[in-house]
């Protein structure tokens, strides 16, 4: 079975690639250097050049609320330009198994939690990420009408916060976790002794290491032939106060906490509910201070090479 990943060089697809690799499943990993999604002609030309037999779709402009907030645009066109064609061309070629990963920034900004995948279109999206998540909602609505009108296999899963190795530790361009990890580190080098954290200690998230992930995409790969959308995290909040003190105490951190509620720093809690993956059979989450601590190792290590390996400059 030949398997498509795209986006294999980010925080998800890396984890998937090694996985697949475990699983001895022969896959395709073409760099965006190699495979340009957001040009047409090379996406037809490299699907139609290769015999695929699933796709996991991974590849996605990301970034922070800040980084949302400050180029809507980009990062709604990017997104669609990306989505509409990897889409339009899998479903030309009947590609029969499609994983389309999605984002937890679709639940409506003020919905109930944890968010359970009947809440889809349910209310308003947060304005922080609203470009992001239309663009990530027009993707699942492609993905439902290949199941629905072309009796195709693909599923649409909805991640909790994701962190892990391979992640991208950019000042503007990072989540939660990694950022804080940055600018931890950074203050230990320059020896600020403080560093400022953006949103309220109380907002919380559903933190998803990359491994996790990865195990269940292959799971639903294996397993799921539903035509509904289906959640993927621990289903454990997690406040943002309560992961700076974790942080700060596996990286060793004595320096001041400064907390900037005035900033972007999207919704305010959000955690997904898990039951339909649990109930499927798929249960394994890593703890969070076990997965964290796994990201820190790697960085030591990276840190030896100047960090030219990963996404930090």
């Amino acid at each position: 079975m030949k398997t498509l990943i795209l986006g294999a060089s980010g925080l998800a697809g890396s984890a998937v690639c090694k996985l697949m690799i475990q699983k001895r499943r022969e896959v395709l990993n073409p760099s965006s250097h190699e495979l340009n999604l957001l040009d047409i002609s090379a996406v037809r030309e490299y699907f139609h050049s290769k015999d695929i037999d699933s796709v996991y779709f991974l590849a996605a402009k990301v970034g922070g609320a800040p980084a949302n907030s400050a180029r809507p645009l980009e990062f709604l066109l990017q997104n669609l330009q990306m989505e509409t064609n990897v889409l339009e061309t899998a479903l030309q070629k009947r590609i029969p198994r499609l994983i389309f990963l999605a984002s937890s920034t679709i639940y409506p900004e003020f919905s109930p939690y944890p968010h359970k995948e009947e809440g889809i279109f349910s209310g308003e999206l947060s304005p922080s990420v609203r470009p992001y998540a239309l663009a990530k909602l027009v993707g699942m609505e492609i993905v439902k009408i290949a199941v629905e009108k072309y009796e195709l296999s693909w599923i649409s899963v909805i991640p909790a916060n994701l962190y892990g190795t391979g992640d991208n530790f950019r000042i503007h361009e990072s989540h939660v976790v990694a950022s804080i990890i940055r600018k931890i580190w950074e203050s230990k080098v320059t020896l600020t002794r403080q560093i400022e954290v953006l949103g309220h200690p109380n907002n919380g998230r559903d933190f998803l290491f990359s491994n996790d992930l990865a195990a269940a995409l292959y799971f639903l790969e294996e397993n799921y032939f539903g035509n509904t959308a289906v959640n993927i995290g621990p289903g454990k909040i997690t406040s943002v106060g309560a992961l700076v003190s974790l942080l700060t105490e596996l990286m060793s951190y004595r320096g001041e906490i400064k907390w900037n509620a005035t900033q972007v720093s999207g919704t305010a809690r959000k955690v997904l509910d898990n039951r339909k993956l649990v109930e499927l059979g798929f249960s394994s989450f890593v703890e969070l201070r076990i997965g964290l601590s796994e990201v820190l190792r790697w960085l030591e290590d990276e840190s030896k090479f100047n960090f030219r390996n990963i996404r930090w400059a």
